[in-house]
């Protein structure tokens, strides 16, 4: 049983992590203007996305506040990392 115990622990340990990989944001309204907020967010969802990176942005309540959450996923850390150089070089 021991023996069984200790080869399951060192196969758990040995098979490789996943880790999702993801910068959010949370934004209160500009100016208390949601559908301003909403179209700016379009437009840098397809910039972003273009670069290679999924968007998600959904709006929610905080304590009576509309927040809208921004989140950006990528595959992996080397994906995350072109997409990153490719923002600093994007003019958009």
């Amino acid at each position: 049983m021991v023996r069984f115990l200790i080869a399951t622990v060192l196969l758990v340990f040995a098979l490789p992590s996943q880790a999702e990989i993801f910068e959010a944001w949370d934004f209160s309204a500009i100016d208390g203007d949601v559908q301003n907020n909403i179209a700016m967010f379009e437009s840098a969802k397809a910039i972003q996305e273009k670069a290679g990176a999924h968007v998600e942005y959904w709006q929610h309540d905080v304590n009576g506040e509309n927040v809208i959450a921004y989140v950006i996923r990528f595959k992996d850390l080397s994906s995350w990392a072109k997409w990153k150089d490719a923002m600093l070089a994007n003019e958009e």
